[in-house]
């Protein structure tokens, strides 16, 4: 049985060999993941993903790679948060502590994707309950709402039953079966008042409005 070190030490040879191959054309970045349909899901067993998830140079994420992929772009599912900071740190040179204790980072030079046009602003992981967060953000309600619509909308057509969650506001898949997922939810647009001390609406977003997107794996 391989070691934490070794298991470890595989990953990050896998994504270095990854970042050294040459950037992809668009015909091959929809063939990726071609007849590859199951992968870690990082808790060591195996799930189903679509066959079509967009590799890691293309900025403009889709609502799968939101859902499936570590950070919504990460081509290498961690084990655990270890594995996960030597990632982001291969990846994107660098990770954040968001909330004291969750993995993740802020959108900069090289975490810069985006979705329906929006930047991701924050995404983070809780790696002990396998759940994502991801923050948007925007300068007028309307905009919030307006991508908060399309973000559900999405969601739908990507098989997530999405219905009004009667427990926290906004809308999810609480109660639903879903093949991969305990919940997935969408909080309706909030105004950022002030700036908090957990790093995750930092003072540049004081001001704005933001919508959150969650994802609870099993």
């Amino acid at each position: 049985m391989k070691s934490k070190n070794t298991s470890t030490l595989t990953l990050l040879l896998m994504a270095a060999l990854l970042l050294c191959a040459p950037t992809a054309t668009a015909q091959s970045r929809d063939a990726k993941y071609s007849g590859a349909s199951t992968a870690l899901n990082g808790k060591g067993g195996k799930s189903k993903r679509p066959s079509n998830l967009s590799q890691i140079d293309v900025k403009q994420r889709t609502v799968n790679d939101l859902l499936y992929l570590p950070y919504g772009a990460m081509p290498i599912d961690p084990e655990n948060e270890e594995e996960a900071i030597g990632l982001l740190k291969t990846f994107f040179g660098d990770f954040e502590r968001v909330n004291g204790i969750y993995v993740g980072l802020h959108a900069n030079e090289s975490y810069a994707y985006t979705y329906r046009d929006v930047p991701i602003g924050l995404v983070y992981v809780d790696w002990f309950n396998n759940r994502t967060w991801y923050e948007f953000y925007f300068d007028t309600k309307p905009l919030a709402q307006s991508f908060y619509n399309s973000l559900v909308s999405d969601l739908r057509n990507a098989g997530i039953p999405m219905n009004v969650d009667k427990v926290y506001g906004g809308m999810s898949s609480r109660g639903k079966k879903s093949a991969q997922f305990k919940n997935v939810y969408v909080f309706a647009p909030a105004f950022v008042k002030e700036a908090d001390t957990s790093n995750i609406h930092r003072s540049d977003v004081v001001g704005k409005y933001y919508v959150e997107f969650g994802i609870y794996k099993k």
